[in-house]
């Protein structure tokens, strides 16, 4: 496709050109590219009834446009195109504005089934609008947890959407020091799953900003009942430690509820191996089977 194409050189061009060409190269980008993808953008928008943050200047650009095209997290979609078949039910935990949501319905089907959790008020109410035209999908408002209890969700101020993805149960120092409080509800998965009364259920998405291990927590008999079932999870060390665990311990964890781990590399493929620099963040495909 050639928008994808045209994304995927300018990240070629900014990697290998000298700075002098680059700064030519960006100039001629601006002027003459980015107004016409701006105008592809907001109809893409339009036809895909997909919304973002309105007055978030940190929006404008690509990230739109890999959301749209179906470029954000590619390698993770790839894999999970592969696996998720239609009927299969999924939880989507960390739903952000609905992204994986959206193609997550559309890989099950309408005889499958995502319930999507998404605790930020102003996320849950763009995910509520971008998964409106998808009638198998259930939204809830609350965080997972080990816990069904009222908790406190660190917001960052800043805006953008690195920052409107980065929000955690806890403090993290690096992307949300400067941050406010609001209250959420908090659900633990197993607590979720026995009032569904105890459905199949197929895959797990979570990426909840170093949350995790509490969330896992709360999912035990959930997971444990099941013989087979998949998670992809983030794992990020410095989001770890943040929420008080060690990252090998997560890990540890992981294995004890009888999964197998492996990284999502490019294209999808699975890499048995953690990246050498020990704090940067990867999605980790665990299959239980």
């Amino acid at each position: 496709m050639l928008l994808n194409r045209l994304l995927e050189r300018r990240e070629r061009y900014r990697q290998a050109l000298p700075q002098p060409l680059y700064r030519v190269a960006r100039a001629g980008w601006k002027v003459g590219i980015k107004p016409a993808l701006k105008i592809v953008t907001v109809l893409l928008e339009k036809s895909k009834g997909f919304d973002f943050p309105k007055d978030d200047a940190g929006w404008d650009g690509d990230w739109k446009l890999y959301m749209l095209l179906g470029l954000y997290e590619r390698d993770t979609v790839a894999l999970c195109a592969r696996v998720i078949r239609p009927g299969m039910t999924v939880l989507d935990i960390g739903a952000h504005i609905g992204y994986f949501t959206r193609l997550f319905a559309s890989m099950v089907g309408m005889g499958g089934k995502v319930y999507a959790f998404e605790p930020h008020p102003e996320n849950f109410l763009l995910l509520k609008s971008n998964t409106s035209r998808f009638s198998n999908v259930v939204l809830m408002d609350k965080g997972a947890s080990d816990v069904n209890d009222s908790g406190c969700l660190f917001i960052c101020n800043s805006k953008g959407y690195e920052e409107s993805g980065r929000y955690s149960l806890f403090r993290q120092p690096d992307s949300i020091a400067d941050a406010s409080l609001t209250e959420i509800k908090l659900i633990a998965l197993d607590t979720f799953w026995e009032e569904l009364g105890r459905p199949r259920i197929d895959l797990i998405k979570m990426d909840i900003e170093g949350a995790e291990p509490k969330a896992l927590k709360g999912a035990e008999q959930l997971i444990r009942h099941h013989k087979r079932i998949i998670l992809v999870t983030e794992f990020h060390p410095a989001n770890l430690r943040s929420g008080g665990t060690d990252p090998e311990e997560f890990l540890d964890f992981v294995s004890s509820l009888g999964f197998r781990w492996a990284v999502i590399g490019k294209g999808g493929n699975l890499v048995s191996e953690l990246p050498r620099n020990g704090d940067s963040y990867v999605n980790l495909y665990c299959e239980k089977s």
